[in-house]
């Protein structure tokens, strides 16, 4: 038993080994394979659609009271005590903004009054009505402003259509 069952192992291995390759291959790249791949691409979108919804949630609470206002930046002169060095790039940033420098040409208008009291909520239905100039004014300053998700998604989304 301990001399020849050794013996036949490797024999019928042998002769058996390419079979099992082609059957874990067809395993890993078969089917199974396939619908691993398409779970994971659903899932992705899941989570992107998710987030997506996450920015116009918070927006929503804000603009009902039940959340406070977003911060400017994590970890910006709003979060830092008062005895907290300045920051230099902040100064910077404040030289080269155009929408923030007194003496810079006033920015393109962004069609919708009364912008930045408005939450997401009230904006988002009337980015569709506003000319492509306007869309960018709105990005930019979104994206330099409070950067929200459900605006700059949508804003995405009819540069999509388009």
């Amino acid at each position: 038993m301990f001399v020849y069952a050794p013996l036949g192992l490797a024999v019928q291995v042998k002769d058996e080994l390419p079979q099992l390759v082609q059957k874990g291959r067809d395993t890993v790249t078969g089917p199974g394979a396939m619908y691993r791949s398409v779970g994971m691409f659903a899932a992705q979108q899941a989570r992107n659609v998710a987030e997506r919804h996450a920015g116009g949630v918070h927006d929503l609470l804000t603009s009902v009271g039940l959340l406070p206002p977003q911060q400017d930046e994590p970890g910006g002169a709003s979060d830092q005590g008062d005895d907290a060095a300045p920051d230099p790039a902040a100064d910077d940033a404040t030289e080269v903004d155009p929408v923030i420098r007194d003496d810079a040409a006033e920015p393109p208008p962004l069609g919708i009054d009364d912008y930045d009291v408005r939450p997401a909520a009230e904006i988002v239905p009337l980015l569709a009505d506003l000319s492509d100039e306007q869309r960018a004014a709105v990005r930019d300053h979104e994206t330099r402003g409070r950067g929200r998700r459900t605006i700059l998604g949508r804003l995405d989304q009819l540069e999509g259509a388009e």
